[in-house]
């Protein structure tokens, strides 16, 4: 099957479907900086955000690998099991984003936030809703 034979409905759900996934992100994002910008926050233990820092890594390095797993089985896949894969690849780079909004949380440091942010949405360029 090609991309011409997904029904358009099947397309809108793809769509609602990463949409909602960046919005949720998004979501997190802005509640985190309104509740940072309100200030009288505790300040974290530094031996928890470098337990954080290292479980970060290890996240980024393994949603790498799999999202590279993934992309490399995408080209021959059957429409069905191509979305299924879509959906997959673009929930671990929402989890990478989800991580970092927590460290952003936990620390004030929003780098991991936005660094895992563009990580999300470089996923949707990656594995876009159509065919090339």
């Amino acid at each position: 099957m090609t991309s011409s034979h997904v029904s358009p409905g099947d397309q809108r759900a793809l769509a609602l479907i990463r949409i909602s996934l960046l919005v949720g992100v998004l979501i997190f994002g802005a509640l985190t900086w309104w509740l940072q910008s309100a200030g009288d926050r505790p300040t974290s233990d530094p031996s928890s955000l470098r337990t954080l820092r290292i479980a970060g890594f290890a996240i980024w390095g393994a949603a790498i690998a799999l999202l590279a797993f993934l992309r490399s089985r995408l080209a021959g896949l059957s429409d069905s099991t191509r979305r299924s894969y879509l959906v997959i690849s673009w929930g671990v780079a929402e989890a990478v984003a989800l991580f970092g909004g927590v460290v952003y949380f936990l620390s004030g440091d929003a780098r991991w936030y936005v660094a895992g942010l563009f990580f999300m949405i470089g996923s949707f360029l990656v594995f876009p809703l159509r065919k090339a």
